[in-house]
């Protein structure tokens, strides 16, 4: 968050615990990585039930592809 109120480019990944935005950083310059799920909203601690199927549906490859968008920006930039 304090990165992102900087003005910095943020790549910030969220579980399904809270309901969608509530937490996630101001500005244009995030690329939020969150999934959807049925059990979305929960606010569980521990994620007993599902194994924290939200976590764990964010595949690596997908915040690499966020990281490098945001390389590919900084490099067409001035």
């Amino acid at each position: 968050h304090l990165a992102a109120t900087m003005g910095c480019r943020v790549i910030a990944l969220f579980s399904a615990r809270e309901k969608k935005e509530k937490y996630f950083p101001y500005g244009n310059e995030k690329l939020v990585i969150r999934k959807d799920v049925d059990c979305e909203g929960c606010s569980l601690k521990d994620c007993v039930k599902n194994n924290t199927k939200c976590v764990n549906m964010i595949e690596i490859n997908e915040v690499a592809e966020a990281a490098g968008k945001i390389l590919e920006d900084i490099g067409n930039i001035g």
